[in-house]
């Protein structure tokens, strides 16, 4: 349990600490100001436990954080009913350093638009309730923005010519992936070349800090994490002979607008 609500509320434990530290308060401090147990405001910032609105407003108006504590609360408070998968997801993403993503069929998830993720989901999961699409939608498409790592992606050309959900679907895709450039390095793999690594499927490396690289093997609603060394050193030195074989950036963008403009929009 403990562990559980650690994932879930590191977050917002982690803003709590920030604005905390930005205002120069000890623990007892806060704690005395607000009536909350000093145990309660470590606890809190550990992301061991979670509190009332009530305690997060006081919390956010001594902190003078402008609402920014009370949203981190509600973020969590969220999380706590997605699935494990997209929490574990979640966790590794904030955690890491670098993210380099290959997938040789869609638009890597933490790049994809709400329409087009919408359409990924929907036909990955047939009869899925639409409610819970629209929640993996909003998840998915909102987790690059609170993101700090490094994130480089590969992306077939095939894959950008595919015409998921149709010409104005595609077209804003393209378009926000071209906005994106400058956030991410995005490399375009040109079709008929002979080099045939992405028959290894889709999978993300992700670097840290703190611990051993990893790598997640991704599928369309979810992921399998592997940590084994042989994995990630095979998968490694695939991403690294795919992006040797893609567009340098520059070349990638040029392609992106002009695939962009190949998909006709009213």
């Amino acid at each position: 349990m403990l562990a559980n609500m650690n994932m879930h509320h590191r977050q917002f434990g982690t803003t709590l600490r920030k604005w905390r530290n930005s205002k120069g308060l000890t623990l007892e401090q806060v704690a005395s100001a607000t009536s909350l147990a000093k145990s309660t405001i470590s606890k809190l910032e550990s992301g061991y436990r979670s509190t009332t609105l009530a305690n997060v407003e006081r919390l956010d108006s001594l902190l003078e954080a402008n609402g920014e504590v009370v949203t981190a609360w509600r973020e969590s408070r969220d999380r706590a009913s997605d699935p494990d998968w997209l929490n574990r997801i979640r966790e590794s993403e904030e955690r890491a350093t670098e993210i380099r993503a290959f997938n040789p069929l869609y638009v890597p998830g933490l790049l994809q638009t709400p329409d087009y993720a919408r359409i990924v989901f929907s036909d990955a999961s047939p009869g899925e309730n639409p409610e819970a699409i629209e929640a993996l939608v909003e998840a998915r498409c909102d987790r690059l923005r609170q993101l700090e790592a490094a994130v480089r992606v590969i992306i077939p050309e095939f894959v950008l010519r595919y015409a998921v959900g149709g010409s104005e679907t595609m077209h804003r895709q393209l378009q926000h992936l071209i906005d994106l450039s400058e956030r991410v390095r995005i490399q375009v793999l040109p079709d008929g070349i002979g080099y045939h690594g992405r028959l290894a499927g889709s999978f993300r490396i992700l670097s840290f800090d703190d611990r051993v690289p990893r790598v997640e093997c991704e599928h369309a609603t979810g992921s399998i994490v592997e940590v084994r060394t042989a994995e990630v050193r095979r998968l490694t030195t695939v991403f690294s002979e795919l992006a040797s074989w893609g567009y340098d950036p520059d070349r990638s963008l040029a392609a992106l607008e002009e695939i962009r403009d190949g998909f006709a929009v009213a």
